[in-house]
């Protein structure tokens, strides 16, 4: 048995969501060399979960939990991109959001605003067209993140149909050994009963 044990992975998935989800919040474009490195650790923790997949009775794992976390790192996967991409457009001081604003004709802010007041919001450069697209984009993630519970829970729906059929199969063969167990006992009954007149 090769790869990463059940509960490895998920340290291991846990250490690189918070290494996402800081990299989110410190609002810092990442690097090439940064953004690759997420990339393999995502992609180290996917083909652990494929081999966890071809295998699971030992691991020790249910097909459900291999479910879900199919949909988190999949999930991991398209956050790494889009770091990169809307820090890029979001981040760029308050030049970057000068320039935007100037370009766009509905500038919010002055250069001595944001260096006069240290409280004002790292977006506050922003203009309100670029507040409105980041609304849209967050709505879109939502979106896709809800898609990806719903293609989740259909897949549980489904394995949980499967699981009542063979239950069901199960109880049939069980069913049937019983009786043929009953009627073999019958049958030896009556040829010991045969057999002693």
């Amino acid at each position: 048995m090769s790869g990463l044990r059940e509960t490895e992975w998920m340290s291991q998935y846990k250490m690189v969501k918070r290494s996402v989800q800081q990299k989110r919040q410190a609002g810092v474009p990442l690097t090439a060399s940064e953004t690759k490195d997420l990339a393999d650790k995502v992609e180290f923790l996917a083909r652990n979960l494929q081999i966890m997949q071809q295998s699971p009775m030992e691991y020790e794992i249910s097909l459900s939990e291999l479910a879900r976390r199919q949909v988190i790192t999949e999930n991991l996967r398209k956050q790494v991109p889009m770091i990169a991409t809307e820090q890029k457009r979001l981040v760029g001081g308050p030049a970057a959001g000068l320039a935007a604003g100037a370009a766009a004709g509905n500038s919010t802010s002055t250069p001595s605003d944001s260096t006069s007041n240290p409280m004002i919001s790292p977006y506050s450069n922003v203009t309100n067209k670029g507040l409105i697209q980041r609304q849209k984009e967050i709505l879109k993630m939502q979106d896709e993140a809800i898609e990806d519970i719903s293609k989740g829970v259909d897949r549980l729906h489904n394995q949980a149909l499967e699981i009542g059929v063979e239950t069901e199969l199960q109880l049939k063969v069980s069913y049937f050994i019983c009786d043929y167990i009953f009627r073999m006992e019958a049958v030896q009954i009556f040829l010991f009963c045969s057999q002693s007149r």
